[in-house]
């Protein structure tokens, strides 16, 4: 798009309360660069990657 992703690229969940939307939150693109990760896909990442593994995020 042609535009600087800026430094502040984050993995994370649904906000507090919005659990229920799932996979719907991914119709609109409210994260401003960031990948946004439903309740259970958050479990699997968390079971599956250690804390502190470099993330390499690619267009």
């Amino acid at each position: 798009m042609g535009k600087d992703a800026g430094g502040d690229i984050k993995i994370h969940g649904l906000r507090n309360g919005l659990g229920f939307i799932g996979k719907l939150q991914r119709c609109a693109d409210w994260t401003f660069g960031c990948m946004a990760l439903t309740d259970s896909e958050i479990d699997e990442l968390f079971d599956a990657v250690a804390i502190g593994t470099p993330i390499e995020i690619n267009p």
